[in-house]
């Protein structure tokens, strides 16, 4: 008697535990911002020459949403408000403010389940004599969910295709995640979702810098964590930190390879 009592318990206590379902919540007029603050540290070798590279970065994200379906996708206006980047390299020490990129828009169509299912540009970017597509919105994203309700210790995964445009490269970028809700927390005065995750990220491409053509290969692991807020349904607060390694390959008669490698730390904190 008392061993069916215990399994009567342990029975109840599964079927009243909390269920979640993870889903987007953009409000159409709205506007939201997200304050990054990303460090990185770029190791390259070319023609026997070791060089490093050491940035700090700090950016805010404009979201404008245009609209909102009745099946919850979101059309978002992207763009930057700010954009500070400061550079450490053997003599030289310098911090360069990006008003060529603030304030041009792309637009994304955004599932309530964080799937980008569209993407246009809407301001071109002039960087020196080039013009630079994209550049400025591939910075933000958002972890992809799935559509089944979730409780707490409960894992997924997501698989995405994306194509990044680089000064005008066209990039192909392929990221395998895998996410864990960890437990619930209050972050920011919100109440959210811890949920920890690990990415591998495969990206190749070519372009053309001054006259000589370039091919791309990189390979990238991604730790991190983000604070999910079910009730407004938004990130609060992501921390990530990238290990990356790119190959750039030339061809032609000064035909070579650039080895470069590049650690990052990423904090993105949403501001209210």
């Amino acid at each position: 008697m008392k061993f069916i009592f215990v399994l009567f318990f342990f029975l109840m206590q599964a079927s009243s535990q909390e269920t979640f379902k993870l889903e987007y919540k953009f409000e159409k007029g709205k506007t939201y911002r997200y304050k990054d603050f990303v460090t990185s540290k770029v190791t390259q070798e070319m023609m026997g020459t070791e060089t490093r590279i050491d940035t700090k970065s700090e950016f805010i994200h404009k979201i404008v949403v245009d609209s909102v379906g009745d099946n919850g996708d979101a059309v978002l206006i992207v763009s930057f408000d700010s954009v500070r980047v400061s550079i450490q390299q053997k003599k030289l020490d310098t911090t360069i403010i990006v008003n060529e990129i603030i304030g041009k828009r792309k637009k994304n169509v955004l599932s309530k389940f964080g799937e980008v299912l569209q993407k246009a540009v809407i301001d071109k970017i002039k960087m020196g004599n080039q013009m630079g597509g994209d550049v400025s919105q591939e910075v933000i994203s958002f972890p992809i969910f799935t559509d089944k309700e979730l409780k707490i210790g409960d894992k997924w995964k997501s698989t995405s295709l994306d194509t990044m445009d680089l000064m005008g490269s066209k990039i192909a970028v392929k990221t395998n995640a895998s996410y864990k809700i960890v437990k619930k927390e209050t972050k920011l005065d919100h109440e959210c979702l811890k949920i920890e995750y690990e990415a591998e990220t495969e990206s190749e491409g070519k372009s053309d810098m001054f006259g000589v053509e370039m091919y791309l290969e990189s390979s990238g692991d991604i730790e991190g964590v983000i604070y999910f807020d079910p009730k407004t349904g938004l990130v609060i607060y992501e921390e990530a930190e990238t290990d990356q390694t790119i190959t750039l390959a030339t061809t032609g008669a000064r035909s070579m390879m650039i080895p470069i490698t590049q650690t990052s730390k990423l904090k993105r904190t949403i501001v209210e």
